[in-house]
């Protein structure tokens, strides 16, 4: 999944993102689509800039291991949808997590938090200020990976309705209508 507009989850879609602006009245089609590609992309600088400082330096391989399970969500959810790409320099990463990498993990997170019942799949983004943080999220990204509940409503297919329960016939000794024993009773309350 790589960054460019095209890519990313539109706020209608669940992602927390800002309403984007409205185009100025008598903008034309074309000037409009540039304005909210322009929005998209001051929304993904947003999101890059705020990637938490670590702790210590991330392992490089631990970075490629989230990067892994990250791909196999998203192949799962639309395998026509860019892979995550990186590509470390060394064994450690100074700094931040890279924006190709952290964008594309909270819009996932993101997205899966404005999801009903998937509380169990909540992580900030912020947290992730080490390679245990990672491992978590690693661990996390498997796990959504293989809930099919979860890639349904990713993929916007709407849940299975769990099969109905005929109701128990009412019991035989109610009938719908008063007896006479019934109708007496009541007149002497």
């Amino acid at each position: 999944m790589s960054v460019a507009p095209g890519n990313v989850m539109p706020p209608e879609a669940g992602g927390a993102m800002p309403p984007q602006a409205a185009p100025p009245q008598g903008a034309t089609p074309e000037q409009a689509a540039a304005a909210g590609q322009q929005e998209q992309m001051a929304q993904i600088e947003a999101i890059a800039a705020s990637a938490p400082q670590p702790e210590k330096p991330y392992s490089a391989a631990m970075v490629k291991k989230v990067v892994k399970a990250l791909n196999a969500l998203i192949d799962k959810v639309d395998k026509k949808m860019a892979d995550v790409e990186f590509e470390p320099e060394g064994s450690k990463i100074e700094g931040p997590l890279p924006p190709d990498v952290f964008v594309p993990i909270v819009l996932v997170l993101t997205f899966v938090q404005q999801l009903p019942g998937m509380e169990k799949y909540q992580m900030d983004p912020g947290e992730l200020v080490s390679d245990a943080a990672l491992r978590k999220l690693q661990g996390l990204l498997k796990m959504m990976a293989k809930d099919k509940d979860l890639i349904k409503a990713m993929k916007g297919e709407a849940p299975e309705a769990p099969a109905e329960e005929e109701a128990p016939p009412p019991p035989e000794d109610m009938p719908g209508e008063m007896t006479e024993d019934d109708e007496a009773i009541a007149e002497m309350m």
